[in-house]
Parts: C-alpha cells; sequence; structure tokens
C-alpha cells in the first residue's frame, strides 16, 4: 500500500514540476514577444512614436529574468534559472537599454534609431 501511495505521490510531484516549467516557459516566450512587438511597431510608426512596455522581472512562479536585445543578429532573447527563448525583431537600430532588461521599460524612436530607456 505504501508503495503505491509514494509512486501515485512522485508521478504527482513530476506533473507538477513539469506543468511549473512549462507555465514558465509560456510566461517568458510572452514576456519576449510584448517587447519584441512594441519595438516593431515604434519602429514601424516612424519618428517620434512612443511606447511602454510593463515586464515584472519575474515569472509567474517567482523566478527571476532579464531579457537582452541582440541587435546586430536581430534578436531578443529572455533568460531565466539557465533556460531562454528567443524571438526576432525587424530593426538592428536600437541604443540605450539592451542587455539585463528586468523591469519596466519606455521605447522612443527618434529618427529612426530606438531608444530604450527604464519607465
Amino acid at each position: 500500500m505504501m508503495v503505491v501511495f509514494i509512486s501515485l505521490f512522485s508521478s504527482a510531484y513530476e506533473k507538477l514540476i513539469f506543468s511549473e516549467s512549462q507555465e514558465n516557459k509560456l510566461f517568458a516566450k510572452a514576456e519576449v514577444e510584448k517587447v519584441a512587438n512594441a519595438l516593431n511597431q515604434v519602429s514601424l510608426a516612424g519618428n517620434g512614436a512612443n511606447f511602454s512596455v510593463d515586464l515584472s522581472g519575474e515569472l509567474k512562479s517567482g523566478k527571476n529574468y532579464s531579457i537582452s536585445i541582440f541587435k546586430d543578429n536581430r534578436i531578443i532573447d529572455i533568460v531565466w534559472d539557465g533556460q531562454h527563448e528567443s524571438t526576432p525583431i525587424l530593426i538592428g537600430n536600437i541604443s540605450g537599454i539592451t542587455s539585463n532588461i528586468n523591469a519596466s521599460i519606455n521605447i522612443s524612436n527618434v529618427f529612426g534609431e530606438l531608444i530604450i530607456k527604464y519607465a
């Protein structure tokens, strides 16, 4: 009887861990895509466009994350707990904060250059 209980408990625990991992991955992907979409929209909107992106720096599970923009490769990457997700962006002309982003940011288009600052 005890073996069955331990087996069931172990199986439930593994499902919980897998579920939390999947939830973290989905939330991280949503966060990095939120930044990518904002950058692309501000770029396409042209000179004078501004957009704020609310970022918490924490996944739903409480794990910290950071976002980095690799402008030469036109990729945004989010890293947490030894894992990462990436998404492409349209523009590489970006300045300001481009690494270790973990709080809300403002993005401005100044004559085609996207400038990122903390909000």
